[in-house]
């Protein structure tokens, strides 16, 4: 959560301890638009995988919807 705005993406296994990747897409894309493809295969070598929507984006939250900015993007990622 990062400024009281959840974003949308799946929980970490609880006590998982292997490598991980956290994905978002570029720009103004949501994660349903074509991550899976790339998270699979992640999955399938051993990496835990987080796809996450930036906020404003997709399934997570925040006003006005489809609010893009890049500084703001890169804190979703830093934010755990």
């Amino acid at each position: 959560m990062v400024n009281d705005i959840r974003s949308m993406g799946a929980p970490l296994p609880e006590g998982s301890r292997r490598p991980a990747v956290v994905m978002a897409h570029g720009l103004s894309a949501v994660k349903e638009m074509y991550l899976s493809n790339f998270a699979e295969r992640f999955a399938r070598a051993g990496l835990v995988v987080l796809v996450f929507d930036y906020r404003y984006f997709g399934g997570s939250e925040g006003e006005p919807r489809g609010r893009l900015f890049p500084a703001e993007q890169i804190e979703d990622y830093k934010t755990p």
